[in-house]
């Protein structure tokens, strides 16, 4: 199974190098100690949607929050073609489904329905 990978904001891994130590915190950090309940020592994945993705180790969990260790740090590309997801409404969960699905396959969802969706995604 891969390390799971949580998304921060532009920039906030521009000073990532190895040995350094990186917070996760809010709605990530959230989902990350509280729902996922990972742990001293589990590996993870952190990506400020520039290309740069940082592979590290959990050092310390607490409610919100996980401390990360960088192990390294790689630079990648934007993918070729470009894919971008724009969901119309849907009964149920199923618009909320497909918005989750298109963030695991690296789509980016464009529009204000989409980005709220994804907003809801990441705050479970």
């Amino acid at each position: 199974m891969s390390a799971p990978l949580f998304l921060l904001g532009p920039g906030d891994l521009d000073e990532a190098s190895a040995g350094a130590e990186l917070v996760l915190d809010g709605p990530e950090g959230r989902h990350a100690a509280d729902v996922l309940r990972l742990a001293a020592d589990e590996p993870v994945l952190l990506s400020d949607g520039s290309g740069v993705l940082v592979h590290g180790r959990v050092v310390a969990a607490a409610r919100g929050r996980l401390d990360v260790e960088v192990d390294r740090v790689e630079w990648r590309p934007a993918p070729e073609p470009r894919l971008v997801l724009v969901q119309a409404l849907a009964k149920g969960d199923r618009d909320l489904l497909a918005v989750e699905a298109g963030v695991r396959m690296t789509v980016i969802p464009e529009g204000r329905v989409c980005q709220e969706m994804l907003a809801l995604y990441q705050a479970d």
